[in-house]
Parts: structure tokens; C-alpha cells; sequence
């Protein structure tokens, strides 16, 4: 099959690095899926939607980085007017430009676009899929109704969108009611098995990322206040709280970083960094999204790909067995009294571990997950 994949570009001054060594960042979920799908014998045409058409992209990535730092609210609202009027952007027309002649060259039978789009016309992607007959498959990842761009509102009101591939059984409900053809609940973040594995660390990298407990994620307030609770106080009902704490984390600009955790906050990590850091921690912490009540974000596969111990405040029972394969606290109070149990059963939390592992192994691979999917796109 030839499938065409429209998707953006994460962190951005990372890629530069990287010198186009791989179509994504390394690390990137987009980045598993095209070598999942080459895997399994498709041929993949790359278009990066974040691209910049106009200005060199290092140039845009940093005037962006700079105003976004400078003034985190006004960009964002300067990022919400573009994102509406997608359509007068003299960048965007030729974008579209762009993508139509790489489809001609791609005579796609498949049109794979990753979540977030906002400068692909509708009209485009319309033209692509009637010139070359082709399904159209959104992946999404997030709450329709408080995330979606407008071009994906338009491309499903449009009926363009063949089919949305979801990770969480509630936001599907809200894309049916958005008028989504069809909706399927499968995890779009899976495990890379080249990427997410046991490694072996040096003396050095265990004394830098060694802790008994970590969190790795983007540091949003709610998160934050997680975080700073588990460390306040003593509270002799739950055990010893004098264990050692290491966060890692995007800061978001209009959240920053509350002081009570600069002490424990060692910087950013994702790709191979962020696979040591599970390798070297005892537990690891994942907290899923508010509004996700029926799903998991890409940690929930990750930890245990890494042979980590799991402890989320929810993930979906179909995805891991709770209390076999991951661990799930209720409340603040539970979360402390669990990490001290755990710390102090190293034979179960290993087991736990060790069962997680195995079944993200066996289930829950890119290649896996793909596989499953296109066998119901007719």
C-alpha cells in the first residue's frame, strides 16, 4: 500500500540536530509509525505540515521559540487567529501547493493525517482523496470538542475523514457526535521495540537518573500540584516519605515552574534519554489527561516498554490488567501510601513490572497496533 502521511513536527530545535537523519525527531510517535508501516511492507510519503515554505525553518522555530517565551499569552492568541483564518495565508497556499504535488507523486492509496492540523486546506485533501480514490484516516489523540483544530472540524462536518483512530473509548463518543463516518478505539502510541527496552546503564548515567521515584512529562499546573503534595509534609499513616524524587518536564511559559519543585526538576528528556531515566528509576508516575477516563496517553505504553513499574491515576483496563500490570492510585493519600508500599516490596513491584512488559510486547507494538488498523480500512 502507498500511504500518504501528513504530520507535524515536535520539538522542533531538537530535529535541527538531528540534520534529516530521520524523517522525525527520534522519539517522536510519527517517527514509529512510518518505520512500523515499512515494517510491515507499505510505502511511505512523508509530508511535514509544520514545515515552512516562505522563511528557512530554523529561522521561523526560533522566532517562534522567542515570542513564546516573551509574551506566552498574546502568542497564543496570535496561534488561535492563524489558526482560523488558515485559509488567507500566502504560507499556507503554498503549502497546499506543495502537498498536491506530492501526492501526484505519490499516488497514495491511503491519506494518514496526524492530529493537530491546522495550514492543510480541506479542499486539498478532498482533491487528493477523489483524484486518487484513497481512504482518509484521522489520528487523534485528545478531546474533540476542547482540541480540535477548525480544518479538522471542517474535513469531518465534510465528511472528507473516512475514519477517526482514537486512543480513549470517550473522546470517540464526542467525535461520533461531531459527525465522524466511523470511529475505532485503538492506542495511536504503542511501544518501539528499538527505541523503548531494557538497557544497560553506566555507573555514571544511574547516578544521573537513578531515583526511587520520577515523573517524565509535560509539567502542566494540575501535574504540578500532584507532584508538590507528594513531598509535603510527613504523614506517619503512609510510612516514610524520605525517598528521592527526580521530575522531568516541559515548563509551559504561561504555567512556569513552582518554586517548591526546582529542587527536584532535572531539565527536559525524551527519545533514548527519557528510556534510560524508566530503566534507572524504582517507579515511575504517569498521569493521564483530566478529560481521558477511557484510554491512556503514550506513557501508559512506554513505562512498561522500558521495563518499568507503572503507578498512573488511570489507565484503561483493556489496555493493562490494574493491579497485575500497572499499579493505579485514587487520591493523594493513596499515591503516597502506594509509593511507599512499593518501594518497600521490590519483589512485587518487579512482577508487576515484569507482566507489563510482556504484555506491551505482546500487544501493543506500533507494528501491532498498525497491523490491526489498516485491516479494517476497505
Amino acid at each position: 500500500m502507498r500511504i500518504l502521511l501528513l504530520a507535524p513536527i515536535h520539538r522542533e530545535k531538537e530535529f535541527l540536530k538531528q540534520k534529516g537523519k530521520y524523517p522525525f525527531l527520534k522519539g517522536q510517535g510519527q517517527q514509529s509509525w512510518v518505520e512500523a508501516l515499512e515494517e510491515l511492507g507499505h510505502k511511505v510519503f512523508v509530508f511535514k505540515y509544520t514545515d515552512s515554505i516562505l522563511i528557512p525553518n530554523f529561522v521561523r522555530i526560533y522566532l517562534q521559540d522567542f515570542l513564546e517565551k516573551l509574551i506566552p499569552a498574546w502568542y497564543g492568541r496570535l496561534r488561535r487567529f492563524i489558526e482560523n483564518y488558515y485559509f488567507i495565508s500566502f504560507e499556507n497556499i503554498f503549502k497546499n501547493w506543495k502537498l498536491l504535488t506530492i501526492a501526484k507523486n505519490a499516488k497514495p492509496n491511503l491519506i494518514i493525517i496526524s492530529g493537530g492540523v491546522t495550514p492543510i486546506f480541506p479542499q486539498t485533501i478532498k482533491t487528493i482523496k477523489n483524484d486518487f480514490n484513497c481512504k482518509v484516516l484521522l489520528f487523534s489523540g485528545v478531546n474533540p470538542v476542547t482540541s480540535s483544530t477548525l480544518v479538522e472540524r471542517v474535513i469531518i462536518r465534510e465528511e472528507i475523514i473516512d475514519m477517526v483512530v482514537e486512543n480513549d473509548r470517550g473522546y470517540a463518543g464526542l467525535w461520533k457526535k461531531m459527525g465522524a463516518k466511523k470511529v475505532i478505539v485503538l492506542p495511536i502510541s504503542s511501544v518501539d521495540p528499538k527505541l523503548h527496552r531494557k538497557v544497560q546503564l553506566t555507573v555514571q548515567e544511574q547516578e544521573e537518573y537513578g531515583c526511587d521515584v520520577c515523573f517524565v512529562g509535560s509539567l502542566t499546573k494540575r501535574r504540578q500540584e500532584i507532584l508538590k503534595s507528594i513531598r509535603q509534609g510527613q504523614d506517619r499513616r503512609v510510612g516514610d516519605d524520605n525517598y528521592s524524587l527526580k521530575i522531568w518536564g516541559d515548563i509551559l511559559p504561561i504555567v512556569g515552574l513552582q518554586g517548591e519543585l526546582k529542587p527536584y526538576y532535572q531539565g527536559t528528556a525524551f527519545g533514548e534519554k527519557m528510556v534510560k531515566i524508566f530503566n534507572a528509576a524504582k517507579i515511575v508516575l504517569n498521569f493521564q489527561p483530566v478529560d481521558m477516563i477511557h484510554g491512556g496517553n503514550m506513557r501508559t505504553f512506554e513505562i512498561p516498554g522500558c521495563g518499568a513499574f507503572q503507578l498512573a491515576d488511570r489507565v484503561y483496563p483493556d489496555f493493562l490488567i490494574i493491579g497485575k500490570e500497572v499499579v493505579l492510585f485514587k487520591d493523594i493519600f493513596d499515591l503516597k501510601k502506594k509509593i511507599s508500599c512499593y518501594l518497600q516490596d521490590e519483589n512485587k513491584r518487579l512482577k508487576i513490572a515484569k507482566a507489563g512488559f510482556d504484555k506491551v510486547y505482546k500487544d501493543h507494538t506500533y507494528e501491532k497496533h498498525l497491523k490491526k488498523l489498516l485491516s479494517q480500512v476497505k
